[in-house]
């Protein structure tokens, strides 16, 4: 069941991957609360293991039908828009973000932190199994769309 408060999202604009690396730092580093249906370890998890796909370290099938739909979608532009929440991810991605159920924050962290700094050393230059071929810049800017779209279901709870 979905949860009610899925539409409490903060809007966020990241530039960088380190926009979005110290975003999850300084929201996970007290107390917070996630307002989707999903816990912080399964966010910043899922978030990294797109940016592991970049960086050769994991793999993710796509069907033809959305790669072909993913290419049209890239020439006009899509990569630099929000993404909007609803998304049904592939069977094989929620297998993994309930693997990421079970981690802490901080070793969700550690993930993000690792293959991020991967990611600015290496260039990304894999083709992505949605869009196909990426630019290291557009991996970035699809890296911070991503996480934008996540990471707005997490936010720090006053103290």
């Amino acid at each position: 069941m979905p949860n009610s408060k899925a539409a409490e999202r903060r809007t966020l604009r990241f530039q960088s991957l380190d926009d979005l690396v110290a975003d999850a730092d300084a929201v996970l580093s007290g107390p917070h609360e996630c307002t989707g249906n999903w816990n912080p370890s399964q966010i910043v998890g899922h978030v990294t293991d797109v940016i592991a796909v970049a960086n050769g370290h994991r793999t993710l099938h796509v069907p033809w039908p959305l790669r072909l739909a993913g290419r049209v979608a890239k020439r006009f532009g899509i990569l630099n828009r929000p993404i909007k929440p609803g998304l049904k991810a592939p069977g094989g991605v929620q297998q993994r973000v309930q693997e990421h159920a079970g981690k802490t924050p901080q070793q969700a962290l550690a993930y993000l932190r690792s293959e991020a700094a991967h990611a600015q050393t290496h260039p990304m230059t894999r083709p992505n199994p949605f869009f196909g071929r990426l630019t290291h810049e557009q991996w970035v800017t699809l890296h911070c769309r991503h996480a934008e779209l996540h990471f707005g279901f997490m936010r720090p709870l006053s103290g």
